[in-house]
């Protein structure tokens, strides 16, 4: 299963508006993957460019998504300096890291550029090493005076592997195909997107209205605003009406210890968690989304429900424990990340992936 999903890859881009030094940059790489313990070569694989200062970021994504190779295990990294600015590529294998993590990685080698080799930060967790080793402490006292090792047994292991397994033959059989059958046939069905665009103003104001006025959460208020701007931009006969609603908890800063207070590591530390909800009745509710949120909240607090199955379908199974027996196609994916930041000396850049 873990080598099925690690075909998938994580690709992302940053644009910064300054022309690095590509000798400068290849040195900084080789000292970030020899601090973190990467195989340069092997598992990370950096590659230098001169490009003209016309080329524009859609172009960079496209050539290099496109037409080159990924052969590093872990992470293929590009880099395209042009007299104005520098693109950054990176390609992270999904079945190893996150999407976080593919940030965090690419934030570090920056960090590394603009710091000096010597201050290269360390940013992979490894089984036995002194420096960084986050581990499962089985004796962690729970709010509701439990310990974490009491909910991780073998029987509640053997549990979630009998389930999940049955869920990967039955639903992944009825699922994988669907699209991909139709689309052979050229019948596939019509696919439509939804985008809710407010000028910055009018969302601070919103947002001081609804966080700080009404006391409401961010992640609440968020969830249905998605749900909302698929009922405004859509007619009806182009909803999903019930919906696979796709959350997901990073763990990094929450069960390992020694505790972290930043999720500024790499890894694989997001458990999905979720359910099959009505899209106006439920998704576009204030009500619901408030207490989903408080339910969510309160099961990661004493690890528990959804959240103690997740962690455990994820260690057994890796991220594709949840997406063998959901159907991506109907899933309403709603992650909340919070504030992201680089080196203060990049200054001024952007940021996508997928």
């Amino acid at each position: 299963m873990r080598l099925i999903f690690s075909q998938v890859s994580i690709q992302n881009c940053i644009e910064i508006q300054q022309s690095w030094n590509l000798d400068k940059a290849t040195n900084a790489y080789t000292a970030y993957a020899e601090k973190n313990g990467y195989v340069e070569g092997k598992q990370v694989i950096l590659e230098r460019f001169d490009i003209d200062d016309n080329v524009t970021k859609a172009q960079i994504y496209r050539k290099w998504n496109k037409s080159m190779k990924k052969p590093a295990s872990h992470h293929h990294t590009w880099i395209l300096v042009a007299p104005s600015r520098t693109f950054i590529c990176g390609i992270t294998d999904f079945g190893i890291y996150d999407g976080t993590s593919a940030f965090n990685f690419l934030k570090g080698f920056v960090a590394t550029y603009y710091d000096g080799d010597d201050k290269a930060p360390l940013v992979r967790p490894r089984r036995g090493n002194k420096d960084l080793d986050l581990k499962l402490d089985p004796d962690t006292v729970l709010p509701d005076g439990k310990t974490m090792g009491s909910k991780l047994g073998c029987c509640v292991g053997l549990k979630l592997v009998f389930k999940s397994s049955f869920r990967t033959a039955i639903m992944l059989g009825r699922h994988l195909l669907s699209r991909e059958l139709l689309d052979l046939f050229h019948q596939a069905p019509p696919v439509s997107n939804a985008i809710a665009t407010i000028e910055p103003e009018l969302n601070a104001k919103m947002t001081d209205k609804v966080i700080n006025q009404d006391g409401k959460k961010m992640f609440a208020h968020f969830m249905q605003a998605g749900a909302r701007a698929v009922m405004i931009s859509l007619p009806k006969n182009r909803w999903l009406e019930k919906p696979l609603l796709a959350t997901q908890v990073s763990t990094q800063t929450r069960y390992y210890k020694p505790l972290r207070k930043d999720r500024d590591v790499v890894g694989n530390w997001l458990i999905p968690l979720g359910g099959q909800y009505s899209l106006d009745k439920d998704l576009a509710s204030h009500d619901f989304c408030e207490e989903y949120y408080k339910n969510m909240i309160r099961d990661i607090q004493k690890f528990d429900g959804k959240i103690a199955e997740s962690f455990i379908n994820q260690t057994v199974f890796g991220f594709f424990g949840a997406g063998a027996w959901t159907n991506l196609r109907k899933v309403f994916w709603y992650n909340n990340y919070g504030l992201r930041s680089m080196h203060p000396d990049a200054g001024d850049l952007t940021y996508h992936w997928g």
